[in-house]
């Protein structure tokens, strides 16, 4: 299937102002945290069908404004939650240039900058805690630390 001809000013420009008006009120005290709906309700309200033909730009911008409306605002200044809380606006930028660059840390030859800043950053945490030659691992989430976790317990 040939791909549509993407404009990317376009998709990036106006997506990014969807996006910059989104955080802009995430952070409004009489803004709500959730515009709650049940999922019956939210099959309605947004379309959920899976195409087989790629869609237009101008549909991709709709899903945009909708996940960004039907969303937890954790930006929110009432929002807190066990796991995390508020947003990090540079960690928004870092996390654009990650997809964008659409790679794995798994090795320096296929992410040089990425294993680079993860050697330096563990080297950081290393000496905080006062070793001068350590070694670790970053973990994507909860769900992965705990069998990382005992599987450094039983490592001797």
């Amino acid at each position: 299937m040939e791909q549509p001809h993407l404009d990317i000013d376009f998709i990036f420009t106006k997506a990014a102002n969807i996006i910059k008006e989104h955080l802009a009120k995430n952070g409004m005290r009489e803004a709500s945290v959730v515009k709650f709906v049940p999922p019956s309700e939210l099959l309605k309200v947004m379309d959920f069908t899976l195409p087989n033909e790629p869609e237009p730009q101008d549909k991709l911008l709709e899903y945009v404004k909708k996940v960004l409306e039907y969303s937890i605002q954790s930006g929110h200044p009432r929002y807190f939650n066990q796991l995390y809380t508020g947003l990090d606006h540079n960690g928004i930028v870092s996390q654009l240039i990650s997809a964008s660059t659409n790679t794995s840390v798994a090795t320096f030859e296929i992410a040089p900058v990425y294993t680079t800043i993860e050697r330096v950053v563990l080297d950081k945490m290393c000496s905080l805690v006062g070793y001068t030659d350590g070694d670790g691992i970053f973990s994507p989430g909860g769900s992965i630390s705990n069998p990382y976790g005992l599987l450094c317990a039983t490592h001797r």
